[in-house]
């Protein structure tokens, strides 16, 4: 935010930050006449939603998303591929449960002897 002090005489001024009309924040700044400064905030939200805020007679709205986990879509993406290839494997690879089963006990006994 821009302050300037447009008076006739130099002065102090509380510049507060709201954010959904609770101060959260403010800054002491002194300013001769004709003189102007930019004054900055440096404020983070945690909960997801909208929020206003307003500084100096200024308002604005900014919108906090959700936190995405990248190891949750690439788990779900190797579940997604693993179910896509057993389905593959039953309908075109001919494939039966008694297969699926063996190639299960293969894997385990691999796991295990690799211990």
């Amino acid at each position: 935010m821009n302050a300037e002090n447009t008076g006739n005489a130099a002065g102090e001024y509380n510049v507060e930050l709201f954010v959904n009309e609770s101060s959260v924040d403010s800054q002491q700044i002194s300013l001769d006449v004709g003189e102007s400064t930019t004054v900055t905030f440096d404020h983070s939200e945690e909960t997801p939603g909208t929020y206003t805020v307003k500084v100096g007679g200024q308002e604005a709205t900014y919108t906090v998303k959700e936190k995405s986990s990248m190891l949750l879509y690439g788990l779900l993406s190797i579940i997604v591929l693993l179910v896509g290839m057993i389905a593959y494997m039953f309908t075109k690879g001919g494939w039966t449960v008694a297969t699926l089963q063996a190639k299960v006990d293969e894997l385990i006994k691999s796991v295990n002897s690799k211990r």
